[in-house]
């Protein structure tokens, strides 16, 4: 069983920040794909009899995302949309009626944490509140649990995935590079980022539809792990500048 779960951030016409994807690279990955598999936004219970399938998960509840799903209701495809509920109509963010839209569209929702701070920034008892307030939140904007879980900037702590089981959620998504295969990662399951260098050498087309890694990112995903969260964001804000300077 391999189950190909992508994980996107902002979707945009021109791409500015390291996470950004435009729209029409979106639109072409999403045509190759759908020859070849189906959505689905079913990441628990793990369904082993099913080995066509791939998820569509997006991180932040940013503006951008009601246009998204439009994009995808339009194809007849639905997503995962992961919300920050702290963030909840800030600046940049969807509100509560368009998170509620994106359901009416046939999209699906989790949690994203509270405030959306790294986890590893944070103490046990303050990881365990921004895992059980906004089931909460959701709860009291009509949103049934339980919901599934990604961790705010992919950040896993050695307890994360019990702890987000205790609260209640069904799994937790990282940004660890890989493919979900077994019902033992539920609680860590690994993506297909997408961002505009992976999906110009046609990596992301690959993984997702072999349900391997090509060797090259396998290597890169390999280095990434080796190397201190700390270092990976001073990398991440590099490259972010240096696309702010082209824009």
């Amino acid at each position: 069983m391999r189950l190909p779960v992508l994980a996107l951030h902002r979707v945009v016409a021109e791409p500015t920040a390291f996470h950004d994807v435009s729209l029409r690279s979106l639109e072409v990955l999403l045509d190759s794909l759908c020859a070849a598999r189906t959505v689905t936004t079913d990441l628990s219970p793990f369904d082993e009899s099913r080995t066509d399938r791939f998820v569509l998960t997006f991180d932040d509840a940013t503006t951008d995302h009601h246009a998204v799903g439009e994009l995808l209701a339009e194809r007849c495809l639905a997503g995962i949309f992961f919300v920050p509920t702290g963030l909840v109509g800030s600046k940049g963010h969807l509100s509560w009626a368009a998170v509620r839209e994106l359901v009416s569209m046939g999209h699906a929702v989790g949690c994203h944490s509270e405030s959306h701070i790294p986890f590893d920034r944070l103490s046990p008892s303050q990881i365990t509140q921004e895992l059980r307030i906004p089931l909460l939140r959701m709860s009291e904007q009509g949103f049934r649990e339980p919901l599934p879980f990604a961790a705010p900037g992919g950040v896993m702590t050695p307890r994360l995935g019990d702890f987000a089981r205790e609260a209640g959620h069904t799994c937790c998504r990282t940004m660890r590079w890989g493919i979900y295969r077994n019902a033992s990662q539920r609680y860590r399951v690994p993506v297909i980022p997408l961002t505009e260098p992976l999906l110009s050498r046609g990596w992301v087309a690959r993984a997702a539809i072999t349900g391997r890694l090509p060797s090259a990112m396998h290597l890169m995903s390999l280095g990434r792990t080796a190397l201190p969260e700390s270092l990976r964001q001073v990398l991440k804000a590099r490259v972010a500048q240096q696309l702010d300077r082209r824009g």
